[in-house]
C-alpha cells in the first residue's frame, strides 16, 4: 500500500506540473486533460478542481465553473484565490450580492489581494455605488500599480460620472500597463467618440480589431465614429464578423446589425442596410414591446384632464426661473443640432437629455406615469405645481453660472403643458422634421432605452401621429408660446436659424453658435457623428432611398405624413 501511495504522489506531481505548464501557456485543452486525470487519482485535490473551474470560466462555462470552484472550496477552508475566482464567476452570472459577499470573504482571508479588491470594486461599479467602487479600485492599485483591469474600471467609474477627460486618462493608464488590452482600447474609442475626437476613436477601434477581428463591440463602436464608403475595407470586417454571430450575446447581435446597417447606409447599399435594420428591430421588438393603443388613450387622457380653466391662476404660482430651455419633439428631429447651436454660446450650459422631469413625476405620482398622470393633472393645484418646479430644478444639473440651461429630452412634449405652467418664463423650442425622415431615422438607431416605439414601422407611425395630435392640442391651449424650428430650413439656412434660436433664448449673438460642430462638449445621443460635422443637407428627404420598404410606415402616418409642411416659413434671402 505504501508503494502505491508513493506512486500516486509522483503521478499527482507529474500531472500537476504538466497541467500548470499547459495552463500558463494557454493550452487549455491539455491543461484540462491533465487536471481531470489528477482528480481521478486524487478526487479531493482542491488545486486541480480550482484550475478546472478557472478553465471553465475562461470558456464562458459559468455554471460548470461555479460547481467546480465550489467543490474546491469544500475541500479547503482557507483558499482566498478560489474565493476570488468564485466571485468572478458570480459576477459573470450577474449574481451581484453573492459576488460581493464572496469577494469580501476572499479579502478577509487575504486583505491585500489586488485581484479581489479590483473585482469587488467592479461589483460596486456594476451596482451603481461609484463611491465604493472608486475606493476598492484605488486600494487594488495601491497594492498593484500595474493592475490594468483596475485602471480600466476606475476609468469606467469616471465615465459613469460623465467626467470624460478623467476617464480617458485612466484608460490610458490601463493601456500603458497592457498595450493589447482590448477593453481599454474600446473604452478609449468610446470616450474619444463622446469628446468628438473621431480620428483618434477610429484608431483605437482599429487597434482593438487588429487584436480581435471578430470583436463585435469594437465594430459597433467603429460604426458610430466614422463615415463609410463603398470601397471602405472596414465593410469587409463586418461581413467576416457576421459569420461568428452565433457566439455573441443577444444584445451584441442586435447592436451589430444596427451598426452594420449604418455602415451599409453610409456606403449607399440601401437595400442591404434595410435588411440589417429590419433584423435588429425585429429582435429588439421581441424584448421591448410597445402598446400603441395605451399611448393613444394616454394622449386622450391628457387632453381631457389638463386644467385649461385654471391656467392663469396656476401660472401665477409657477417658478420665475428663466434659465430652463426645453428642446423637445420626436427623437431624431433635430434636437441635438438645436442644443449644440445653443450650447456653443458662452452663457449656455448644454445639459443634454435630462431625466429630471421623469424623476420629478416619479416622486410626485408614486407610480407609473401612464397610470396616474391624468388624475394628477385633474387635481393639480398651486402647491403641487410648486413642488413640480422645485423637483425639476433639484434633479437638473447645477447651472454653473450659466444664464440658460438646455434640456433636450425629446419626450418632454408630453409635459409641455405642465412645463408652461411650472416655468412660465422658460423657453420652449419645438423641433420639427419630415415625419417619414424622423421615423426612418429612429428605425435605424438602437436606442439604449425608452424608445420601444422605434422597433416597428407601424409603431413609429402611430407614435408620431399621437405626438402630432398632442402638439396640436398644446398649440390651442398655449398659442404662440414656443418656437417651432423646422429641421429642413435649419440645414438650408443655418446662420439665419441659429440667430433666431439664440434670440428666442434671450441671449446676445455669439459667432461660436454657427460653428457649433467645433464645440468641445461630450455628446451622449445617437447623433454623435453628425453633430461633429458642419450642417449638412444629406439627411433631407433621405427616406426616398428606402421608399420601397416603407409601406407600413407611410400607411400608418396617414394624414400626418406631411405634417412638417405646416411649419415652413419664408426666410430672408442672404
Amino acid at each position: 500500500m505504501g508503494q502505491v501511495a508513493i506512486d500516486d504522489k509522483k503521478r499527482i506531481e507529474t500531472l500537476w506540473r504538466e497541467g500548470q505548464a499547459a495552463f500558463q501557456a494557454g493550452d487549455l485543452e491539455t491543461a484540462t486533460s491533465r487536471f481531470q486525470a489528477l482528480t481521478q487519482v486524487d478526487p479531493n485535490n482542491a488545486d486541480a478542481l480550482h484550475r478546472l473551474g478557472q478553465i471553465a470560466y475562461f470558456r464562458n462555462q459559468y455554471p460548470l465553473a461555479l460547481r467546480l470552484v465550489t467543490e474546491a472550496l469544500k475541500r479547503r477552508n482557507h483558499f482566498p484565490v478560489a474565493l476570488n475566482t468564485l466571485g468572478g464567476v458570480l459576477m459573470k452570472m450577474k449574481e451581484w450580492d453573492a459576488a460581493r459577499d464572496t469577494l469580501k470573504g476572499a479579502l478577509r482571508q487575504r486583505p491585500r489581494d489586488a485581484s479581489a479588491l479590483s473585482n469587488l470594486g467592479t461589483v460596486y461599479l456594476e451596482t451603481g455605488d461609484l463611491e465604493k467602487a472608486e475606493k476598492y479600485l484605488r486600494r487594488a492599485l495601491d497594492v498593484r500599480p500595474t493592475h490594468a483591469i483596475a485602471w480600466n474600471n476606475l476609468g469606467n467609474v469616471f465615465r459613469n460620472r460623465e467626467q470624460w477627460s478623467t476617464a480617458q486618462a485612466y484608460y490610458q493608464k490601463a493601456l500603458s500597463q497592457d498595450a493589447n488590452y482590448q477593453d481599454a482600447l474600446r473604452n478609449l474609442g468610446n470616450v474619444c467618440t463622446k469628446l468628438g475626437e473621431l480620428d483618434r476613436a477610429v484608431e483605437y477601434y482599429h487597434r482593438a480589431l487588429d487584436l480581435d477581428p471578430l470583436g463585435v463591440d469594437s465594430l459597433t463602436g467603429l460604426a458610430s465614429a466614422k463615415k463609410f464608403t463603398a470601397e471602405d475595407p472596414d465593410l469587409q470586417r463586418f461581413r467576416v464578423a457576421a459569420e461568428d454571430a452565433g457566439n455573441w450575446s443577444r444584445n451584441q447581435r442586435i447592436g451589430f446589425f444596427f451598426a452594420w446597417g449604418k455602415a451599409l447606409d453610409d456606403a449607399k447599399c440601401f437595400d442591404d442596410a434595410y435588411v440589417c435594420f429590419e433584423n435588429g428591430n425585429r429582435q429588439r421588438a421581441e424584448e421591448r414591446p410597445y402598446d400603441a393603443r395605451a399611448f393613444h388613450a394616454f394622449v386622450d387622457e391628457i387632453q381631457s384632464t389638463f386644467p385649461e380653466e385654471r391656467i392663469e391662476r396656476l401660472q401665477a404660482a409657477g417658478s420665475l426661473d428663466e434659465s430652463p430651455v426645453f428642446i423637445l419633439g420626436m427623437p431624431r428631429s433635430g434636437t441635438t443640432l438645436t442644443e449644440q447651436i445653443l450650447a456653443s454660446h458662452p452663457q449656455v450650459l448644454g445639459a443634454g437629455e435630462l431625466t429630471a422631469w421623469k424623476e420629478t413625476m416619479d416622486g410626485l405620482l408614486g407610480g407609473e406615469l401612464v397610470d396616474h398622470y391624468g388624475s394628477w393633472l385633474r387635481e393639480l393645484d398651486e402647491t403641487q405645481l410648486r413642488r413640480a418646479a422645485e423637483g425639476y430644478l433639484t434633479h437638473r444639473p447645477d447651472a454653473q453660472g450659466a444664464v440658460r440651461v438646455t434640456d433636450k429630452m425629446p419626450g418632454n412634449f408630453i409635459h409641455l403643458g405642465l412645463i408652461r405652467l411650472a416655468f412660465p418664463k422658460a423657453r420652449i423650442i419645438h423641433c420639427v422634421r419630415n415625419p417619414v425622415d424622423v421615423c426612418l431615422s429612429c428605425f435605424q438607431k438602437d436606442f439604449s432605452q425608452g424608445q420601444n416605439f422605434s422597433y416597428g414601422q407601424e409603431w413609429l407611425g402611430s407614435r408620431f401621429s399621437e405626438y402630432a395630435r398632442l402638439m396640436e392640442y398644446w398649440r390651442t391651449v398655449f398659442p404662440g408660446q414656443w418656437l417651432d424650428v423646422p429641421y429642413e430650413q435649419v440645414v438650408s439656412d443655418p446662420e439665419y436659424w441659429a440667430r433666431r434660436i439664440v434670440d428666442f433664448a434671450g441671449l446676445p449673438w455669439d459667432d461660436a453658435c454657427i460653428d457649433f460642430h467645433r464645440a468641445e462638449r461630450a455628446v451622449h445621443t445617437a447623433s454623435v457623428w453628425q453633430v461633429r460635422q458642419p450642417v449638412y443637407k444629406s439627411a433631407v428627404e433621405r427616406w426616398r432611398r428606402y421608399e420601397s420598404h416603407l409601406e407600413p410606415l407611410l400607411r400608418t402616418l396617414g394624414e400626418y405624413r406631411d405634417w412638417h409642411l405646416r411649419f415652413t416659413e419664408s426666410t430672408p434671402q442672404t
